[in-house]
């Protein structure tokens, strides 16, 4: 069966999975690593980077045409990256 949006899903799917690793990064830099040992610390900080590994195994590939209105995107200040 054809589905003429299974690939804008896809990507959906794709940037909200990275924007949820981003924010688990983010939340164990900034909140919670003050309570955890440097070792407790890094097995966490292990533990991102494998599943940052396992979702870019599945994530579809981006055109050509996507990276450069991406990149356009944010030549004009419309996309911000975080700091």
């Amino acid at each position: 069966m054809l589905d003429p949006l299974r690939g804008y899903y896809d990507h959906l799917n794709a940037a909200k999975n990275f924007t949820a690793l981003k924010q688990r990064s983010r939340g164990l830099r900034e909140t919670f690593s003050g309570n955890m040992t440097d070792e407790r610390f890094a097995t966490e900080v292990h533990a991102l980077h494998d599943e940052y590994n396992n979702l870019i195994r599945f994530v579809p590939p981006t055109t050509e045409k996507a990276f450069e209105k991406a990149r356009e995107r944010i030549r004009r200040g419309v996309h911000r990256p975080d700091k």
